[in-house]
């Protein structure tokens, strides 16, 4: 047989197939959310290894002063390393200090770039050179990111209400967490009513070349504490308490795009509520942010089956009043329990989709017995918006301690400088930017003549905006 010549060798071309572009979703949870409460979920701990209160101490600890915070942002780091191929889409989310590594993790990219896979021992150099804004290491980041990464955008990242401050007594700053232009989509949902000292709100803002108090970190604490006090005196201008934020004139809409809940931190979030009630007003920004993620069309795709249990479990209609002489209208709070003993054709019970999901009209017709039908339209952000409302100063003493305790807060003005302050907060609800988006759900929940709610926001009346 004859063999095969050097130059029919050298003709024969194999064909690479390039693997198909793939959605990566990194999702970061609260400061000690578990998922029932199993052992060692939520820790740094094998169960067995240490006794459950020194797992207990740990979490509080952790709680306190954020010692594992870098542990989280280069645990998701490593996760991108070891499995971002060129062309994949990258997407985040996150809740209260998981938004803030979420963010944190973004900035990361944006700054250091994503090392090559396998290249473990290089990414605590990259977090350090990542976490200092001194002017040697952020040329020294520069060359980092040309010699050894790789860019990475991210595609969506959403946030339910980040926190400004990862630790109950110590804060941390780490740059680009307020603002990044590789993210191409940025939602957050915001609480109106949380009003903990240590939870005040992080906005978006947009980038400034004076990184006032955040550059003041790479100082020694000493000199750090006289030029902070050096600072405040030079930059208050009798403003107080208003929020890290600078208004999104120069944002794009469609890019940037934050939006206030009624609700305590958790009730935005999620976890006030159990996981088996119907309503509850978490569901609302989670119905929210889902939207934001098909209306942008960001890659996210949705398991069928877990997405259609969801939604069918929020599709549930109220039941409607039971009294034959009841007047119903549009108007009307959830009605309450109806009892059928039977169902003749023509009696309705429907649900009919007004979009993809959160604007569910439902109607209800009476039996033939009762007077001539009566229907009540009502969305799912409705019925949800008029369930219960948590407040952790109330159902926690331990939270006041630090609303006496003075606390250091920075945040920028309506032209991006930064200002910063201590004060005593003494359960004061959070001060909002000029011109808040007010999700519409607060209007209904404020329209209840039962619940009588005001949020506990400070802002100037009829200057917000309702979106849905």
């Amino acid at each position: 047989m004859a063999g095969v010549s050097h130059s029919q060798q050298s003709s024969v071309k194999v064909k690479v197939r390039q693997p198909k572009p793939r959605t990566i979703v990194l999702c970061f949870d609260g400061t000690a959310n578990e998922f029932c409460d199993r052992a060692g979920i939520g820790t740094y701990f094998q169960p067995g290894a240490v006794s459950p209160l020194l797992r207990t101490v740990a979490r509080v600890l952790d709680q306190a002063f954020a010692w594992h915070l870098p542990v989280h942002i280069m645990d998701g780091y490593t996760f991108l390393m070891q499995n971002y191929l060129e062309g994949d889409k990258v997407c985040f989310f996150g809740f209260s200090r998981g938004a803030y590594t979420a963010r944190a993790l973004a900035g990361m990219l944006h700054k250091v770039g994503l090392l090559s896979k396998d290249n473990f021992e290089q990414i605590p150099f990259a977090y350090k050179l990542y976490k200092s804004s001194s002017d040697k290491n952020n040329k020294l980041a520069v060359r980092f990111k040309k010699a050894y990464s790789r860019d990475v955008p991210i595609d969506f990242l959403g946030v339910w209400d980040t926190v400004a401050s990862t630790g109950i007594l110590k804060s941390r700053t780490l740059p680009f967490v307020g603002t990044n232009d590789t993210i191409r989509i940025f939602r957050q949902a915001l609480s109106l009513d949380e009003r903990r000292a240590k939870f005040l709100p992080n906005s978006y803002h947009r980038p400034v070349t004076d990184l006032g108090p955040q550059s003041l970190q790479t100082l020694p604490p000493l000199r750090r504490f006289i030029a902070n006090a050096k600072f405040i005196s030079k930059g208050r201008k009798r403003i107080r308490d208003t929020p890290n934020t600078a208004r999104q004139n120069n944002e794009s809409n469609e890019r940037v795009r934050e939006v206030w809940f009624a609700g305590s931190h958790s009730d935005v979030g999620g976890g006030h509520s159990d996981d088996t009630e119907l309503y509850m007003l978490s569901n609302i920004s989670l119905r929210w942010m889902i939207r934001e993620i098909m209306k942008t069309e960001s890659p996210v795709q949705f398991d069928d089956t877990a997405f259609e249990q969801w939604k069918t479990t929020f599709e549930r209609a109220p039941l409607a009043r039971e009294e034959s002489d009841a007047t119903l209208n549009n108007d009307d709070p959830p009605p309450g329990n109806l009892k059928v003993t039977s169902l003749d054709e023509g009696d309705v019970v429907t649900i009919r989709e007004a979009s993809t999901l959160g604007k569910s009209s439902i109607t209800l017709a009476r039996t033939p017995s009762l007077p001539p039908p009566t229907f009540i339209k009502r969305s799912l952000d409705d019925c949800d918006a008029v369930e219960k409302m948590g407040d952790a100063l109330r159902s926690n003493i331990f939270w006041w301690l630090l609303e006496i305790i003075p606390t250091y807060y920075e945040w920028q003005d309506e032209n991006g400088k930064w200002i910063g302050e201590w004060s005593i907060r003494l359960g004061r609800g959070r001060k909002l930017p000029t011109r808040p988006v007010f999700h519409e759900s607060v209007r209904t929940r404020m329209n209840d003549p039962l619940l009588n709610y005001s949020p506990r926001a400070r802002y100037e009346e009829k200057s917000e905006i309702y979106e849905d």
